[in-house]
């Protein structure tokens, strides 16, 4: 039963059709069987690189932001952020300020410990 459901199958999607004549003939069941599941497979490769090519131009250069700091620094940081930030957007400034002096100068360390605080890593 499931065998004759996908020799109609095929039929219908013409894996029984010569392709020079134009002609139903009479084939392989293994040939027509493979000649489908290689369109299959060759459609499901196009659509990947598709969406594959598009996530690559949709993903900026630099997807994450990181902070590298030392330990020193580190500690400072979340003492500042227990006892001296006033509100949450403090918080995002020295955050903010973080990103950028790390783009900036790689490793941070409470040399720039004001910097962050306050106006930013120039």
């Amino acid at each position: 039963m499931i065998l004759e459901k996908i020799v109609l199958l095929l039929e219908e999607k013409g894996y029984f059709i010569d392709p020079k004549t134009g002609k139903k003939q009479v084939g392989n069941m293994e040939d027509a069987i493979n000649v489908f599941f290689d369109k299959i497979l060759k459609d499901l490769n196009q659509e990947y690189s598709q969406e594959k090519n598009l996530k690559e131009e949709e993903t900026p250069s630099d997807p994450i932001d990181t902070i590298t700091m030392d330990v020193p620094l580190f500690l400072r940081i979340l003492e500042y952020a227990r006892e001296d930030a006033q509100e949450d957007v403090d918080l995002h400034d020295v955050t903010q300020n973080a990103i950028s002096g790390t783009k900036e100068k790689g490793i941070l360390s409470m040399e720039d410990y004001e910097d962050l605080i306050s106006k930013g890593i120039e």
